[in-house]
Parts: C-alpha cells; structure tokens; sequence
C-alpha cells in the first residue's frame, strides 16, 4: 500500500480530490454491505447526540450538495 500511496501523492490537489469522491462513490454504491458495520459505544453515543441536535433544531447543517459545490469552486473541480 506504501506504494501506491507514494503515487498518490504525486498527483495534483485536484486529482487527488476527485480520486477521493471517486472512491467515496464506490463505497455509496456498496452500501448495502455497510450496514454490517459494527459502531463503538462511543460512536453510537456521538450519532445519538448528534441526531438530537439536529431533530431540536439546536445546530444547523449544511447540505451535502452545497459543500461538493464549495469544494469544487475552490479546487476547480466539475461535480
């Protein structure tokens, strides 16, 4: 893995991101065999916490969509 990590890292920013959200969709597509994923305590308590925040309305989100566009105007990336 060394390897390819060292070539990674010769491309550019650019490449490297949409390398990573190339990989992201792979997983997204995957998602079915996610659900076997086994959560820590911990986590669980971090999602728990989270979940209240957001359905009381005490934090705002942001929607996926406008962080991609975000990133992608920064980074000249296409979406």
């Amino acid at each position: 893995m060394g390897d390819l990590i060292q070539e990674i890292s010769k491309l550019s920013v650019n490449d490297r991101i949409q390398l990573v959200q190339a990989i992201l969709q792979t997983i997204a597509a995957e998602q079915e065999s996610a659900a076997n994923i086994v959560l820590s305590d911990a986590q669980k308590k971090e999602i728990e916490q989270r979940s209240t925040a957001i359905a009381e309305g005490t934090v705002q989100t942001v929607p996926w969509e406008h962080i991609q566009l975000k990133l992608a105007q920064r980074y000249g990336l296409q979406c």
